[in-house]
Parts: structure tokens; C-alpha cells; sequence
């Protein structure tokens, strides 16, 4: 089963590359990209956006009693009076870029949906891969942790066919049976994403079958 995957919490995307942020807001939403693939995609989109920006017209040297003017208004020591006007200046601007930020990213052609792909458990638990720009991540919930010292191994089946290919992404699970881990390289090539209890250390041919089956295409 596929479908789009849209993270509640992309809007913020924007406003975090733009320092928009407070401190509390923006550390909670670093630690929300360490778990959210659509959010770092997003990330990634807007940064790229950002630094071209910077280039997207002529650059001069300011003057140097316009270089002086500014450095005056914004001193720590003027007061809060003195800064109003600027201060309107860069919320109007960072406005502004954030519009520009949103429409350039709503059109460009490049980047896919996200989408979540219901993966097949054999057992109890559930998992998912969720996509996005040709990246994937797996999510499982209520899992049984591997028996003794024994480990989660991925490995990808191409659309070409062939034996299913080992990967370096190795995971356990939490006392919940919960656990994320990054499917490693592009699946762009790749029709199924298993899932197999191996030995510590991994395997290079799977010594079990699947307990988890995503099929992509």
C-alpha cells in the first residue's frame, strides 16, 4: 500500500533556515530533523534556494559612511527607538523571502512527493518506509527485538531482479519495539526493501526469511 506522506511539521522548514526561530522552537525542531526524511529533504530544498539568492543580483561594496550609519543603529548601546526602523526593514524582507522561499520550492519540478509505503510483517508490529526525493527511511513500531545477540539486517532487491542485496544498515529495537533506520543510497532502482534476523555483524546472504517486506513499485 502506498500513499503521500506530508510531516505536520514542514511549515516550519522555512522559518528555521531563516533564524525565524526562537532558541527553544529551533532546538526542538533540529531534533525533530534527525527522525523526519521529508523535513531534511525540505531543509536541503530551501537551503539551496537561500544561497542562490544571495547571488541572484549584482553585488557591490557598500559605502563607507553607509557601512558606519548601519553599525551605528544596531550598537547595543542606541536606543530600542533608534533600531524600529530596521528592525521593520528585516521582518519585511525575511517575509518576503520566505513567499519567494515557498513559491520557488511549490514549482520546481525536481522534487517528488513524499510518500509512505505500508510494508508486510510477518508476526506482530508494524512498518513503514517513507520516501522522498529517491531517499528512504524505515520506521517500525511494536517489533520484537532479535533473539540473544542477533540483529535487523536490510537488504534491497533491484527491479532488475536478481538475490536480494545486504546493506550496511544494521538496527535493533527499543524495549517498545520501536526503531528508525535510513535505507542506505537511492532506491530509485530498487522494488522491494526486506527486512531479516541475522547474526550479529550482519550477513552477506540472508540466513532467514524476511520478517519485513516493502515492495516500492
Amino acid at each position: 500500500m502506498t500513499m503521500d506522506y506530508q510531516c505536520e511539521n514542514s511549515g516550519d522548514v522555512a522559518a528555521y533556515v531563516l533564524g525565524a526561530l526562537d532558541e527553544q522552537e529551533a532546538a526542538a525542531f533540529a531534533r525533530h530533523l534527525e527522525t523526519c526524511i521529508v523535513c531534511r529533504d525540505e531543509l536541503e530544498a530551501f537551503s539551496a534556494v537561500t544561497e542562490r539568492l544571495a547571488f541572484a543580483v549584482p553585488q557591490y561594496e557598500a559605502p563607507r559612511r553607509l557601512r558606519q550609519a548601519v553599525l551605528a543603529e544596531v550598537r547595543p548601546e542606541r536606543r530600542p527607538r533608534r533600531v524600529r526602523r530596521p528592525m521593520l526593514v528585516l521582518a519585511t524582507g525575511l517575509a518576503a523571502l520566505v513567499v519567494a522561499l515557498i513559491a520557488a520550492r511549490a514549482l520546481s519540478p525536481s522534487h517528488p512527493a513524499a510518500r509512505t509505503v505500508v510494508a508486510s510483517v510477518r508476526g506482530s508490529g508494524h512498518a513503514e518506509l517513507k520516501i522522498s526525493g529517491g531517499r528512504a527511511e524505515l520506521v517500525v513500531r511494536g517489533m520484537p527485538r532479535p533473539a540473544g545477540t542477533d540483529i535487523y539486517e536490510v537488504w534491497l532487491v533491484r527491479r532488475s531482479g536478481g538475490a536480494p542485496q545486504p546493506t550496511t544498515a544494521l538496527f535493533s529495537v527499543t524495549s517498545a519495539g520501536d526503531g528508525i533506520v535510513a535505507v542506505p543510497g537511492s532506491v530509485h532502482a530498487i522494488r522491494d526493501v526486506l527486512v531479516t534476523e541475522e547474526p550479529a555483524g550482519g550477513t552477506k546472504v540472508p540466513t532467514n526469511p524476511p520478517v519485513i517486506a516493502a515492495r516500492i513499485t
